[in-house]
């Protein structure tokens, strides 16, 4: 109770022995406003979240967010122009976007925002034949936290299969990083 009372009161600390730790969707549900306002020069948004109609409304409500409060545009790159390229399959062109972060103060930084997403390019028949039975895959409901093996799996090889997509092997420093997202805002 004493530790309830504290967080009540905005008295607890990073030194306690005990911290409440909030994923922050009660402000923004991706974490990237604090970054953006810390001016980071990249930043990893990796959006997991069901959204099954695909508004991608976290990460609108970030982007409005960020121009309101603190003056920053976020400005989509290439051809991808803030769109995953839906179609009425609930399929996607691709499973991320680029955008170049203007901040107030003339620095610029990246954004890349990573979207759980099926492109059906995916070669794990494992992958698609889940799919395949639960359409609403890879937007399932967050109420259920207790995934079978099937599901899991799912889920952790269609991550794999994006971060392969946007990190292949050849990047090994934050600056490879960089340049390749670069041409991707260029593309």
């Amino acid at each position: 109770p004493s530790y309830l009372l504290k967080e009540l009161l905005r008295q607890g600390t990073e030194n306690d022995s005990l911290l409440n730790l909030s994923d922050g969707g009660h402000h923004e549900n991706l974490g990237v406003y604090p970054l953006l306002k810390r001016r980071c020069r990249v930043i990893i948004a990796s959006d997991a979240g069901a959204d099954p109609d695909f508004t991608m409304s976290d990460l609108a409500n970030v982007q409005r967010k960020a121009r309101i409060d603190l003056g920053i545009e976020i400005v989509w790159g290439g051809n991808a122009s803030g769109d995953l390229g839906l179609d009425k399959q609930h399929l996607t062109q691709r499973r991320f976007l680029v955008g170049k972060i203007q901040y107030p103060d003339g620095n610029v930084g990246i954004l890349l925002y990573l979207k759980a997403t099926v492109t059906n390019t995916e070669k794990c028949q494992d992958v698609l034949t889940y799919r395949h039975k639960q359409p609403s895959f890879p937007h399932q409901s967050t109420a259920n936290q207790f995934f079978d093996e099937e599901q899991f799996e799912s889920y952790r090889k269609l991550g794999e299969i994006s971060a392969e997509e946007v990190f292949p092997k050849d990047i090994e420093t934050l600056n490879d990083l960089e340049e390749r997202l670069k041409k991707f805002l260029n593309g």
